[in-house]
């Protein structure tokens, strides 16, 4: 069986990037996912290493956290993020598959 994290591993691979992308469109400044096995985060490439070195270590720290739970940093990290104005954050699902679709 596959674990829940390498579908995240591959949900950002495919959705984002953290660089700019070849229309010059930048990815998300900072990117967490979680799921029962633990959480995954990735900062875009033009982040301060302090701010990125902060962030990951505020990662490191949350709980595993599953839908419908939030971080538990999450105001630490909108402050953190929000220097340049307001940081946006969108939670959701990435995939939800009914028990009973085959694989």
């Amino acid at each position: 069986m596959i674990p829940a994290s390498h579908w995240l591993k591959t949900d950002f691979h495919t959705l984002f990037r953290t660089r700019a992308d070849p229309d010059q469109a930048p990815g998300p400044r900072f990117w967490l996912a979680g799921c029962a096995e633990g959480n995954l985060c990735e900062a875009r490439a033009d982040l301060p290493g302090g701010l990125v070195a902060e962030l990951e270590g505020l990662a490191a720290i949350e709980p595993p956290f599953v839908h419908p739970s939030t971080p538990v940093n999450l105001e630490r990290y909108l402050s953190l993020l929000g220097d340049d104005g307001p940081a946006e954050y969108d939670f959701g699902l990435v995939f939800e598959l009914q028990h009973d679709t085959p694989h």
